[in-house]
């Protein structure tokens, strides 16, 4: 739900101390849920000018590569939500 996404979470990243996690949760692809569901929750988050972002893992890879950490991701309820971990080494 932040249009710059993407700025903040490297923001994040690069604060992180030693060790250090950010987790972002947010709206998956739900590209296992029947089809009737995903488009009516597409269309309810659309009503909260929301969109799933389809490629936070990928940002999220490149972030931790960028610090030489470690990035994770989690596809959870049938694609429902993603969950994305970057740890800092």
């Amino acid at each position: 739900m932040i249009p710059q996404w993407r700025a903040v979470m490297a923001h994040a990243v690069r604060r992180l101390a030693p060790g250090g996690e950010l987790h972002v949760a947010d709206f998956g692809d739900m590209a296992e849920l029947p089809g009737w569901t995903r488009t009516a929750m597409y269309r309810w988050l659309g009503w909260y000018h929301v969109t799933p972002r389809p490629d936070l893992f990928e940002v999220a890879s490149s972030l931790a590569s960028s610090l030489g950490g470690t990035a994770r991701e989690q596809r959870l309820h049938r694609g429902y939500s993603w969950i994305s971990v970057v740890r800092a080494p």
